[in-house]
Parts: C-alpha cells; sequence; structure tokens
C-alpha cells in the first residue's frame, strides 16, 4: 500500500487542508511539473504533474490507476460528480483548482476540465500516457 506521510494543501489562509498518512512505505516526489500555460490571475491550465521517487506498485485494490475522462467529452453544466472517491471512482474528469472560499454551501468550486484537448495534449506530451 502507498501512502504519503503528510500532504499540505493550502487552499486559503482560512482552509488549510492537511492529511496525514502514517503507515508505510512512503512514496516521496522528486519533482513537480506545472503547466507553462498556467495563468496566475485566471488560474487557467492549473494541473501539474507530480513526478514520484520510484514506481507504485499497483494491486488494484488499494492502490491503482483511475483513467483520465476522454478529451473532447461533454460534461454538461449542472452534471454531479465526486470530488473524493475514496476508492469509489472511475473516470478522472477534472482536477480541484481553488474555491472563494473553503466548503461554504453555494458557494463554487472552480475545477481544471481534464476533457479539454490542450490539457489531455499536455499531460500526454509530459508522461507518454
Amino acid at each position: 500500500m502507498v501512502k504519503l506521510l503528510v500532504v499540505t494543501l493550502p487552499i486559503s489562509d482560512t482552509c488549510p487542508m492537511k492529511y496525514s498518512f502514517l503507515e508505510k512505505p512512503f512514496v516521496t516526489a522528486n519533482s513537480t511539473i506545472p503547466n507553462p500555460n498556467y495563468n496566475e490571475t485566471t488560474h487557467d491550465f492549473n494541473v501539474a504533474i507530480i513526478q514520484l521517487d520510484e514506481k507504485l506498485s499497483l494491486d488494484g485494490k488499494t492502490t491503482k490507476a483511475i483513467t483520465l475522462v476522454d478529451s473532447g467529452t461533454d460534461i454538461s453544466d449542472g452534471t454531479e460528480i465526486t470530488i473524493s472517491g475514496w476508492g469509489a471512482t472511475s473516470i478522472q474528469v477534472g482536477i480541484a483548482s481553488h474555491t472563494m472560499s473553503c466548503g461554504r454551501q453555494g458557494e463554487p468550486g472552480v475545477y481544471v476540465d481534464l476533457s479539454k484537448e490542450a490539457v489531455r495534449k499536455w499531460i500526454t506530451d509530459v508522461t507518454g500516457i
């Protein structure tokens, strides 16, 4: 089973997210490759590839790969999706980008749409998948 020791995501000053997984083995990242088209003002292309120090051992139960949504797939407004699947996921359609506030009902969260051709092309160019 692959678990990270601590992941801290500084969503905002009022909403830090911190997850601690204290079981071994630990996997460390050796580099992060941000999308070169990322725009700090609009948050367009807010996606990066995290390169791990070692290959993951995928057993299909506790560790498995997720399928990325097909490029060009139409995800209609109002489509209900699961943000965190905790194992109950089948296709990844987006990546959390930013939010106006933390978990306040009625306020939007913003996500990177992985079906956009430019995003998928960059992922393929960097990873080969």
